[in-house]
């Protein structure tokens, strides 16, 4: 269901007093930038092809912004028919697009992305000197989308907050639009573990197949594009011992004041994209572009399950 700025509005009032909304506060607590940290990302897709034509579209990392993200280099290897580095041209965004033809055996490509990040934190007190956005940009970062799976009429019809990253940080980006506030969802990867101490924060290993992450921004005029991440919030309450936490519990307290405003930098961000048309694709557009997708003989694999689907992402931090 697309969100119009006349339901958003509306529901928008009773939206306020429900449990799980961000407070629009400054951080008590706010990691400050500390320097660049350098990573390389590995995706391997194996799908087997069962006499049948495949066609893989991997994410890699495509956000470069001054204070935080510095998009890399990708490279790839694979016995595809046809390898391609796409960008999406309403929204900016990278993917690697490999094809192979009818046969046996598995169709099989490794893509390498470097990518830097670091803390980034917004300073409330000090004057604002942001770039004022273009016409074109307010109207991209205000306007009703598609969404998918942030279903935020219905979320807030039912007062049901719950949900994936995908949801919270949809319902968040949907309700600062109809405010009349420009923002964004980022959709990228963990890939280091969070300095905050807490597992659900950062990942847990080399292995981060399953550690996708959608974060949010909202455009302030004197401060710019600001941090935000309600579904971490949301993420510590839910999966950090002994898991029966409140919002306004001491350890989640730290938490709930940083992550407005600021970011870690142990996550590293793909794209701004969504409801996005991937070249060749039997679907017309998918929500947003975060996890690798397949299609074998034009049918479409489960990107939420990696282990049927047979791909792996490892990160792995390097020198600067």
């Amino acid at each position: 269901m697309t969100l119009t700025r006349r339901s958003a509005l509306k529901l928008g009032a009773a939206a306020v007093a429900l449990a799980g909304a961000p407070r629009l506060a400054q951080a008590a607590y706010a990691p400050r930038p500390d320097g660049w940290r350098r990573f390389e990302l590995t995706t391997r897709v194996a799908v087997p092809r069962d006499g049948k034509t495949v066609e893989v579209w991997v994410p890699v990392p495509s956000v470069t912004e001054d204070d935080w993200m510095r998009a890399g280099d990708t490279a790839w290897q694979s016995d595809a028919e046809e390898v391609t580095l796409r960008t999406d041209e309403a929204s900016g965004a990278r993917y690697v697009h490999a094809v192979w033809p009818e046969g046996e055996g598995e169709a099989v490509i490794q893509i390498v992305s470097t990518a830097a990040a670091q803390d980034r934190s917004t300073d409330f007190d000090a004057p604002g000197n942001a770039a004022p956005l273009t016409p074109e940009e307010r109207e991209r970062f205000t306007s009703a989308t598609e969404r998918g799976l942030g279903d935020i009429a219905s979320m807030l019809e039912m007062g049901d907050l719950t949900g994936k990253c995908a949801d919270l940080n949809a319902l968040y980006v949907g309700l600062a639009r109809a405010a009349g506030l420009p923002a964004r969802d980022v959709y990228g990867l963990r890939v280091a573990p969070s300095a905050f101490g807490y597992k659900s924060l950062g990942a847990g290993s080399s292995n981060v197949t399953k550690a996708q992450h959608c974060r949010a921004e909202v455009y302030l005029e004197d401060h710019g594009w600001i941090p935000v991440d309600p579904a971490d919030v949301r993420k510590v309450v839910l999966e950090e011992p002994p898991k029966t936490l409140e919002l306004g519990d001491p350890e989640v307290h730290d938490v709930r004041e940083a992550l407005f405003g600021a970011w870690e930098g142990n996550w590293l961000a793909y794209n701004f994209a969504h409801d996005v048309s991937l070249q060749g694709m039997e679907r017309d557009e998918i929500p947003f572009l975060m996890y690798p997708m397949a299609e074998v003989g034009g049918e479409e694999l489960d990107e939420l399950d990696p282990d049927s689907f047979a791909y792996t992402i490892t990160a792995r931090e390097l020198s600067v």
